[in-house]
């Protein structure tokens, strides 16, 4: 299935912060990502998730969804790969993401601690 998913601001990156099945206008300042529904977990195994305003409110029957954005995947020069991974792994890692009208993503940049490592050419 089809999502769209609309990112805020949060500091030095985004986060989700609405979903829907169909498109829609993102509020003022934020921005809308189209993905895909994978597959879904009917329950997660918390008892709480986090509210808009910080704080845990109770979630009883959530589920989780996994979802792809087209953009899990990017291609290094030969050798480089497992350093970027284990980057990723340890939080290190960053992308600049840019978004089409329709909410189509493309990977710009990789970040290392907030420094550009690699940038997407133009064609």
């Amino acid at each position: 299935d089809e999502i769209y998913v609309e990112l805020a601001p949060d500091g030095a990156t985004w986060k989700a912060v609405a979903v829907w099945r169909g498109a829609r206008e993102p509020r003022p300042g934020n921005a809308i990502i189209r993905g895909h529904v994978s597959y879904v977990l009917a329950q997660a195994p918390a008892t709480e998730t986090s509210g808009t305003d910080g704080n845990s409110i109770p979630c009883p029957n959530c589920g989780s969804a996994f979802v792809t954005y087209g953009i899990e995947s990017y291609f290094v020069p030969e050798g480089e790969g497992r350093v970027l991974e284990d980057q990723r792994n340890a939080g290190d890692l960053t992308i600049d993401v840019a978004l089409g009208d329709n909410g189509t993503a493309a990977i710009k940049q990789l970040r290392l601690n907030g420094e550009p490592v690699y940038e997407e050419p133009l064609f």
